[in-house]
């Protein structure tokens, strides 16, 4: 099969994270417009997570953490980014209630690692990195799997209009194609979660976040945070 070629339904792997996973050097950025959302939604309504078992699906600078390690009964963190596993240890050492797993949540051979039931299982970008439908349709399924009877899978509206265009050097599938067809098909959009939540039973709650702080484009901090409001996607079991 030619890697270079976007296979939407199978991409051929899974495959092994690269030495770019290994490399790339970590940004201590501020977290994104999604990200700060889930953090305004838990400190607004801080029954959503105390107490609760939390999957979260790339740590970044562990913004997330930061604000609820202290309210969960567990932590479980993956990223493909192994300097943000790094960064977490050195922040915050080896709580005993965490653990972080340097893993792609595309790749089956990983699922082992990630041991439920979970109360939230937070993924602000549900499909925006995905190698192929069918890694993707793995990923949910074992999303739906792990949850606890009422458990919820939380998402971004932002997530859910972005598709990568570039070549996903640092994820599982080195080599799969940039362009055009490749972003269109990652984006899920609204339509796509809600189908989603047929496909698996899950009911859908949609929450607002309004005014939300956060820096613009790349992560520009030269000047004030931006304002904005998100929407959160609730997926819930049962």
């Amino acid at each position: 099969m030619n890697k270079d070629v976007l296979n939407l339904d199978h991409c051929g792997g899974p495959y092994d994270l690269t030495e770019a996973n290994r490399e790339t050097g970590y940004h201590p950025w501020p977290g994104t417009l999604a990200e700060q959302a889930v953090i305004a939604f838990f400190k607004a309504n801080p029954t959503r997570i105390a107490g609760k078992r939390l999957l979260h699906l790339g740590i970044g600078n562990s913004s997330v953490f930061r604000a609820v390690g202290d309210h969960v009964s567990k932590f479980v963190g993956l990223t493909v980014c192994l300097p943000e596993k790094i960064h977490f240890e050195q922040t915050f050492g080896h709580p005993a209630h965490a653990e972080i797993h340097f893993a792609s949540k595309h790749d089956p051979r990983n699922y082992d690692k990630i041991v439920g039931p979970f109360d939230v299982i937070v993924d602000v970008n549900l499909k925006s990195f995905a190698c192929c439908e069918q890694h993707f349709q793995d990923m949910m399924a074992l999303y739906v799997d792990r949850l606890a009877p009422n458990g919820v899978i939380i998402t971004a509206a932002t997530g859910l209009r972005f598709g990568w265009s570039a070549a996903k050097r640092l994820a599982n599938t080195p080599g799969v194609s940039a362009g055009e067809a490749g972003r269109s098909w990652r984006i899920l959009g609204e339509q796509g979660v809600q189908q989603l939540g047929e496909r698996y039973g899950l009911t859908l709650e949609k929450h607002a976040v309004r005014g939300v702080a956060h820096w613009h484009g790349q992560f520009d901090l030269s000047g004030e945070p931006d304002i904005a409001d998100e929407s959160l996607w609730l997926l819930r079991k049962g």
